[in-house]
């Protein structure tokens, strides 16, 4: 059996700490582990004219719009601790 970290795939504390603070690697990395979780936002459906699944795609744009919204939540977190 999986442990709890890989079956959820949470963040290592590390990672976060030097996501928090100003590490881009680190930002880059949480945006992979994260990335199947966005890919899921994102996914969108092509239904044919009886309501059938025809086919679904990753919208890459709404992808760069949800992925530039993380890391600016994860920017703007560090800010707020840091006050």
């Amino acid at each position: 059996m999986k442990n709890k970290n890989e079956l959820y795939r949470l963040p290592t504390p590390e990672i976060l700490y030097k996501a928090l603070n100003g590490d881009n690697f680190s930002v880059e990395k949480l945006l992979l582990l994260y990335d199947p979780y966005i890919n899921r936002l994102c996914t969108m459906y092509i239904r044919d004219g009886s309501g059938n699944l025809v086919n679904r795609y990753i919208d890459e744009d709404k992808k760069q719009i949800v992925s530039i919204a993380f890391i600016t939540a994860v920017r703007n977190f560090a800010k707020l601790l840091k006050e």
